[in-house]
């Protein structure tokens, strides 16, 4: 009877109803997590990625002032420095509260 006992309680729990209760976040892509880094670390943190659209070896950002875009949005300044060529970078917070990579606006080398 005991065997029985301590079997049961080493059955799987289910939960009733089949419902999750939380939600796992989906793993951000190379992009988004730059663009996170950049938006939510202090000026100077640095660290480095890859797999971005700045190419696919090791890119060391560096994270600068923060700034407010022509449309309103926080918007942070960063530098990339990718095969030893230094890049301008920005990354502004969208209305759902998530970083974005900015546009490239200037060619590579240019600052």
């Amino acid at each position: 009877m005991l065997a029985g006992l301590a079997c049961a309680a080493c059955a799987p729990q289910h939960k009733q109803g089949g419902t999750v209760d939380t939600l796992e976040a989906a793993p951000l892509s190379p992009d988004a997590a730059l663009a996170q880094f950049i938006g939510e670390s202090l000026p100077g943190s640095s660290a480095s990625f890859s797999q971005t659209r700045l190419g696919s070896g090791p890119v060391v950002v560096t994270v600068g002032k923060s700034y407010t875009s022509a449309l309103n949005q926080p918007c942070r300044q960063a530098r990339a420095v990718t095969n030893g060529l230094p890049r301008n970078l920005a990354a502004c917070q969208q209305t759902d509260g998530k970083w974005e990579l900015a546009p490239d606006i200037f060619a590579d080398g240019v600052f």
